[in-house]
């Protein structure tokens, strides 16, 4: 198990950093999970009462309703009240992975694969290139670039007219079930968006009772109390 750390300080600087790598042995119930994490935040000196949140992927032992590690952690008294977190990075890929378009790209990246690992073939591509004056030396993998080297939709439509009128209901309905599965797996961040608004921009203009019940759900403070101090700062 792979634990990471986010610490904000007085300045309001941040700093992420890998904490600390725990080897999981037998079963990994949400039981042995919790232990574990309690363990790491008492050996490494964590001040508990300032835990605001916690992120982990999608596993029933993690995130199970009455069994799992976040679960347990809601039990903990010891433990304030906090947030949770499907990891975004993981959602991202289980979202674009839905769209099923894995056939576009099959067949290009076996060539592109195949070019670059072999000497010969990665040489002949490069002499294609400088004989066409082509401007890339080398097959760009998709995180090569920022996909500028794609030509652009609407000007080859205009170059060469599609004999057949664009069908856009099949890819319209790909995108608004993209919409969606976006939605559904985001929708825990929409629980903290006030608070977050007032952490990046903290004198913008706020509905004062909205934003303090945000907080309350959010954390557990007191709505009155943080009405109070918002009208004083």
């Amino acid at each position: 198990m792979a634990v990471f750390v986010r610490m904000v300080f007085g300045d309001f600087a941040t700093k992420e950093d890998l904490l600390k790598f725990i080897p999981l042995k037998g079963h990994t119930t949400g039981q042995e999970l919790y232990s574990h994490l309690k363990h790491i935040i008492s050996s490494e000196k964590i001040p508990i009462s300032k835990v605001v949140g916690l992120t982990t992927d999608g596993a029933t032992a993690m995130v199970g309703c009455d069994k799992g590690q976040v679960a347990f952690c809601r039990k903990d008294e010891s433990l304030p009240q906090f947030l949770c977190y499907h990891c975004i990075i993981h959602q991202q890929a289980l979202c674009g992975s839905f769209l099923k378009l894995n056939n576009v790209m099959k067949l290009e990246i076996k060539i592109v694969n195949k070019t670059r690992a072999q000497s010969l073939e990665r040489r002949l591509f490069k002499s294609l290139a400088d004989k066409i004056d082509y401007q890339y030396r080398e097959l760009l993998l998709h995180s090569d670039h920022d996909a500028k080297h794609f030509p652009i939709l609407s000007e080859k439509i205009s170059e060469k007219p599609m004999e057949k009128p664009y069908g856009s209901k099949y890819h319209v309905e790909i995108v608004s079930n993209l919409k969606v599965n976006f939605k559904n797996r985001f929708k825990d961040f929409n629980e903290m968006t006030l608070v977050a608004q007032f952490v990046v921009s903290p004198f913008m203009e706020i509905d004062i009772q909205q934003f303090a019940t945000s907080v309350m759900q959010s954390f557990g403070e007191d709505i009155v109390a943080t009405e109070m101090e918002l009208i004083a700062f």
